[in-house]
């Protein structure tokens, strides 16, 4: 009888160290799909978010942020138009902002990777070291705002078009493919390419006592083009200032290059309370209009600001004319640093003059 006992008691025990055991792997696998559950708002397939390929006409801010560095924020105006708010509400390269929008549009899951927080350093997308993107559909919307996108995003290096993300709040990490890249500065949002002179615009200029001018004698219009391109250019020395033959000529070529490709590095708005040296300016004439543009040192760079007034006798209704009025409209107030080879040549320049 004891022995009978001791057999039943042993099968009891085993029976419920069974049932402990399946009633812990039952906990585990609820666990992992409960966390799944909360972590995985979408398919594993398809787009990242849903619509928002239908919505980007809508999108109205964008902030990108990163670790230690200042966030860019752009904003669309009622007109449709993009500014970066972080850069003085300077106009938006719009190409810029329509890649941003459909690069993340075109995103598409492709792997789920880790749900552990302690992981997300490993691919780069903790919250202070990943690039955080929002988006905001509503009108006047603010950083305090609900978004349509808030997504942390880092690059895998293996596959330019591979990519890790995680959207921030959630600690699910996925690796999608698509084209989703993020300027981090705002000076990658607008087109630093100021103007580009066609060859047959520029008729004449004036820099501190010196004039370049070329003379066109033609008999209609086409032939006048065809001159212009082919006439040389002569120049003319006004005192006080001295200038050498050699140092003119030098001057000449520099000037008639310096508004061919109009770049530069940075822009801000005019400051009121700042007092910087100011150099002679350049006076260009060009077809269409008369442009003024100041240089002014500062801090060992060179800034310009150009003013101008616009020909109205000028036909502008040539398919490579440009627009005057526009172009003055859009740089009003602002002034634009020049490039630093650009800036040592103007500097030079200014030291030859006298």
């Amino acid at each position: 009888m004891n022995l009978l006992h001791r057999r039943a008691f042993t099968l009891r025990a085993l029976a419920a160290f069974l049932a402990a055991t399946l009633l812990l792997v039952a906990l585990a696998v609820f666990a992992v799909r409960s966390r799944n559950a909360a972590t995985d708002t979408s398919e594993t397939t398809g787009p990242l978010f849903v619509g928002l390929r239908n919505d980007l006409n809508a999108v109205s801010r964008i902030s990108i942020s990163t670790e230690g560095g200042a966030d860019v924020i752009l904003a669309r105006q009622d007109d449709g138009s993009w500014i970066v708010e972080s850069l003085d509400r300077y106009p938006a390269d719009a190409r810029e902002v329509k890649s941003l929008l459909m690069g993340l549009a075109s995103l598409e899951f492709e792997q789920r990777l880790t749900a552990n927080p302690e992981k997300h350093a490993a691919v780069g997308l903790t919250d202070n070291t990943a690039t955080r993107v929002r988006l905001w559909t509503a009108p006047s919307s603010t950083n305090d705002s609900p978004t349509r996108v808030d997504l942390l995003l880092t690059s895998q290096q293996s596959d330019s078009r591979s990519k890790c993300i995680r959207l921030f709040g959630d600690d699910q990490v996925w690796r999608v493919r698509g084209d989703a890249t993020a300027p981090t500065t705002s000076r990658e949002f607008i087109d630093r390419e100021l103007l580009v002179l066609p060859d047959d615009s520029l008729l004449g200029a004036t820099y501190d006592g010196l004039e370049i001018t070329r003379h066109v004698h033609a008999e209609d219009d086409h032939d006048a083009d065809h001159h212009i391109q082919e006439s040389p250019w002569e120049v003319t020395i006004h005192g006080p200032v001295i200038w050498t033959p050699e140092n003119a000529n030098k001057a000449k070529q520099f000037i008639v290059s310096f508004l061919a490709r109009l770049d530069f590095e940075e822009v801000r708005a005019i400051p009121t309370d700042t007092d910087c040296p100011v150099r002679p300016s350049l006076e260009y004439f060009v077809h269409g209009a008369h442009l003024s543009i100041t240089p002014i040192s500062l801090d060992g760079a060179t800034w310009i600001r150009i003013s101008g007034t616009v020909d109205s006798a000028t036909d502008q209704s040539t398919p490579d004319a440009i627009d005057w009025a526009t172009f003055l409209a859009k740089i009003d107030g602002w002034e634009y640093k020049l490039p630093q080879w650009k800036s040592d040549a103007l500097a030079a320049l200014n030291s030859e003059s006298h």
